[in-house]
C-alpha cells in the first residue's frame, strides 16, 4: 500500500493480488472518504455536500433528524428514504424494523416499523435465557438452541431435525473455515473472494471497518452491487444496476445468509455459514461467537503483541465468553 499528498487530498494506493490497484481519496485533514477510483473507472465520488455517488448504480445522502438520520437513496429508476431512530441511546428502528428489548437490554424482536415498514411476514422473535438465545423464530420457522451453563452452543433443531455442534479443545466451533485462498488484509477485511479454480469471483471496497460495494472482477470492471449499512456496518439493502434488494434487519443478521456476495453482520465476510470477522466466527443461526472472547486481558490476548504486560480493558462481568454485545447487536457492535 503506498500513499501520495497532493493539496488537501491523499490518495492512498491499495494493489490487491490478481486484481489490481484502487486509489482512495481522503481529505487529508479529517481522513473522511472523498472517492474511490481504479482500472480508468471512478467507482466513488462524494460532493463537498456529503452527497455519495455510485456510478452506475445510485445515489445517496444523509441528513440528520430530530432523533435519527435519514439516508436518501436514488437510482435511475426508483428512489426511497432509510429512517434510523434512536430513543435513549439504543436504536429502536432500522429501515422499517422496529427493535425491541426486554429489560436486560437484549433484543426480544425485530417487526415492521416505522415511516417505512418492512413487509408484514418480517417477524424475528427471541428468547434468552442465561448466557444467550436459546429460542429463535424466524419468518419461516422455529428453532431451539441447547447450550451449556457457559454459553457453549452444543446443538439446534429445527424442522424436526438436529444440528449437533463439535468444538475444539480450545473452545473453539468446527471446521467452519474460510476459503484459505481468499485475499484478507493484516486488519482482518475481505477484499476478494476467489473460485475453486482460483479465480476472481468479487472485489470488495472498503472504508475503515465498512464493507461499501463489490465489484464482480477485477478492478476497472463495473460496480455489481453497493450496501447500504446501518449504524453497525451491516447491510440492510443490496442496491444493484439493475434494482434493489430489501434485506430487513434481524438480530444477528441471519437473513444476509441468503445473499451471495453481501456481507453479514458487522461488513464480516460469510463463509460456511458463519460470518468471519477479523479474529473471530459468528453463527447467526444460534446468536452466539464459535469462539471465546480473544480480548480478555490474558497472554494471548492479541493486544499484547510486541510485548506489552500492563493491564487492559476488557469486557465487565460478561454473561459469557460467546454472548454477541450482551444480547443487543443492534445497538451495539462488536467487530472482532
Amino acid at each position: 500500500m503506498s500513499t501520495a499528498t497532493l493539496t488537501a487530498v491523499t490518495t492512498t494506493r491499495l494493489t490487491i493480488p490478481g486484481a489490481g490497484t484502487l486509489e482512495f481519496h481522503r481529505d487529508r485533514a479529517t481522513g473522511a472518504l472523498l472517492g474511490i477510483e481504479g482500472g480508468g473507472r471512478t467507482y466513488l465520488r462524494v460532493d463537498p455536500d456529503g452527497t455519495r455517488t455510485w456510478p452506475g448504480v445510485c445515489r445517496t445522502r444523509e441528513e440528520r433528524t430530530g432523533d435519527g438520520m435519514a439516508r436518501h437513496v436514488e437510482t435511475a429508476t426508483a428512489a426511497w428514504t432509510e429512517h434510523y431512530r434512536w430513543r435513549e441511546d439504543r436504536l429502536v428502528e432500522v429501515d422499517g424494523v422496529e427493535v425491541r428489548r426486554d429489560g436486560d437490554g437484549r433484543v426480544i424482536a425485530c417487526v415492521p416499523g416505522g415511516e417505512d415498514p418492512a413487509p408484514g411476514g418480517h417477524r424475528w422473535l427471541y428468547a434468552h435465557h442465561g448466557p444467550g438465545p436459546i429460542h429463535i423464530t424466524t419468518p419461516t420457522g422455529a428453532r431451539q438452541i441447547a447450550t451449556t451453563p457457559d454459553g457453549v452452543v452444543r446443538s439446534w433443531r429445527e424442522g424436526g431435525q438436529t444440528h449437533p455442534c463439535t468444538w475444539s479443545g480450545a473452545g473453539a466451533r468446527l471446521p467452519l473455515p474460510r476459503p484459505s485462498a481468499d485475499h484478507v488484509d493484516e486488519a482482518g477485511r475481505h477484499w476478494a473472494t476467489l473460485d475453486p479454480q482460483g479465480r476472481l469471483r468479487h472485489l470488495y471496497l472498503w472504508d475503515g471497518t465498512r464493507c461499501l460495494a463489490r465489484i464482480d472482477g477485477p478492478v476497472g470492471a463495473p460496480l455489481a452491487a453497493v450496501f447500504s449499512l446501518d449504524p453497525s456496518a451491516t447491510p440492510v439493502r443490496i442496491v444493484t444496476p439493475h434494482g434493489a434488494t430489501r434485506v430487513p434487519r434481524d438480530a444477528y443478521g441471519e437473513g444476509l445468509l441468503a445473499h451471495d456476495g453481501v456481507p453479514g453482520l458487522f461488513g464480516g465476510h460469510v463463509a460456511g455459514g458463519v460470518v468471519h470477522l477479523p479474529l473471530r466466527r459468528l453463527d447467526p443461526r444460534t446468536g452466539t461467537w464459535c469462539e471465546p472472547d480473544p480480548l480478555d486481558g490474558g497472554d494471548d490476548d492479541p493486544r499484547r503483541v510486541g510485548g506489552y504486560a500492563g493491564e487492559l480493558p476488557v469486557e465487565k462481568d460478561p454473561r459469557s465468553r460467546y454472548e454477541v454485545c450482551r444480547g443487543d447487536p443492534i445497538g451495539r457492535a462488536d467487530p472482532t
